[in-house]
């Protein structure tokens, strides 16, 4: 990840640098976890059991978990508050979300949609919203040219959008990042894992003090969404 004359965007969680273990869940975890910005790291081995335990000591709304030793894409096991357990696999992660028969998260472990394969090495990430840090939710759309206001607490400084009924027929989960589109109206959208260069268009997304509005908003449609605030002072660090 280093071409010459490519440029590169990352984000970035700050997380204890060594881990613990804990036994929480049905597959033993090594997890660093930073519980004032409500984000953990897992690694663990697979030993035919589907829950972890994340260290956070609230629910996580939002976890992405990988296999080490594949090639395959990323999980995303979604379970914002009072509306199930859904994900995205490798082989549906462009598709409609899948509801999971699995518990949602809880204080303690994560249920996995999934189940890992024995023996193999994998990596989790975990978010809870935080106030002032990261919110997460989810809209029915209405086709008017933008959704309703979707309220965060805090200006948005990345978000991420996915039609839980593939609005975007076979599109990846699609992020705005205000520091590449410093004005309201952010007009380039990033597809995660796509190859492709950034896309255009009028009004994509529109951030707000406390919040934004989207053109993903097909009527009837169901969108997921996850912000992480441009400035989180709750977990700030003075320079």
């Amino acid at each position: 990840w280093n071409k010459s004359g490519v440029d590169y965007n990352a984000w970035c969680w700050a997380v204890p640098s060594t881990s613990v273990p804990n036994n929480n869940g049905t597959i033993p975890t090594q997890v660093a976890a930073n519980q004032a910005a409500g984000f953990s790291v897992m690694t663990f081995t697979g030993n035919g059991g589907f829950t972890i335990g994340h260290g956070l000591n609230v629910p996580p709304e939002l976890t992405i978990w990988k296999n080490l030793d594949s090639t395959g894409l990323f999980y995303f096991d979604v379970a914002v508050k009072d509306f199930g357990h859904v994900y995205w696999s490798t082989g549906y992660f462009r598709g409609n979300a899948i509801t999971s028969t699995r518990a949602v998260p809880d204080t303690q472990v994560v249920s996995l949609a999934g189940t890992p394969t024995n023996g193999q090495r994998y990596v989790a990430y975990s978010f809870a919203p935080t106030p002032g840090v990261s919110a997460m939710g989810r809209y029915t759309g209405d086709a008017a040219s933008q959704s309703d206001f979707q309220y965060t607490g805090f200006k948005p400084k990345l978000l991420l959008i996915k039609g839980a009924d593939d609005r975007k027929g076979t599109t990846y989960w699609d992020h705005f990042d205000e520091s590449l589109d410093s004005y309201n109206g952010s007009t380039r959208l990033f597809s995660l894992y796509a190859n492709v260069a950034p896309s255009g268009g009028a009004d994509n997304v529109r951030l707000f003090a406390n919040g934004f509005q989207a053109s993903y908003n097909s009527g009837s449609n169901l969108f997921y969404w996850f912000a992480f605030a441009d400035t989180p002072f709750k977990i700030g660090r003075a320079r």
